[in-house]
């Protein structure tokens, strides 16, 4: 399992969990059993969002809260970076998708760098591939935290608002 920060980025943008024979550094991380096509998104790639259509293709499956065991953090106001905390941690709401592979290659060449494919806890206790950010990089860059807006359609709303 990973907690508190998730494994380190590779270079440039998303990684996606390695096919079941194929053995890579992911192994360690994410289990065999992330070999799919689920996708949890809790950003810009939410429907109505800046990055959306890079979802085009893709099957909505509804929208879901993680387990409250989250924070999340304004990425330059650019894009959320969410991690796994022990304690003090929210439900995160997202949505979740099913990814042919010719749309997964879209979102992943759309991401931007640090963010990552790995587990994320839905509120049913299913745990799911989604995109998740590390916490080392989002210290010692100092982005903001903004785990007390509930989630990134709401910090962007007030932000919008310029309440934020």
């Amino acid at each position: 399992r990973v907690l508190s920060g998730g494994r380190p980025p590779m270079s440039g943008g998303l990684v996606r969990g390695p096919p079941a024979r194929v053995r890579s550094p992911w192994s360690a991380v994410i289990p065999e059993v992330f070999v799919s096509t689920l996708l949890f998104v809790n950003g810009t790639l939410m429907r109505g969002l800046k990055l959306n259509p890079n979802l085009d293709g893709a099957t909505f499956l509804g929208a879901f809260m993680t387990a409250p065991k989250y924070r999340i953090f304004s990425i330059s106001d650019i894009h959320p970076g969410m991690f796994e905390v022990d304690e003090g941690g929210i439900a995160v709401p997202g949505e979740l998708y099913d990814l042919p592979d010719e749309v997964w290659e879209r979102v992943e060449a759309g991401e931007p760098p640090n963010l990552y494919r790995g587990p994320v806890e839905l509120e049913d206790g299913r745990i799911v591939p989604g995109i998740l950010f590390p916490r080392d990089v989002i210290e010692a860059a100092g982005h903001r935290e903004i785990t007390e807006f509930g989630g990134w359609r709401e910090y962007w709303t007030a932000h919008e608002a310029g309440t934020a």
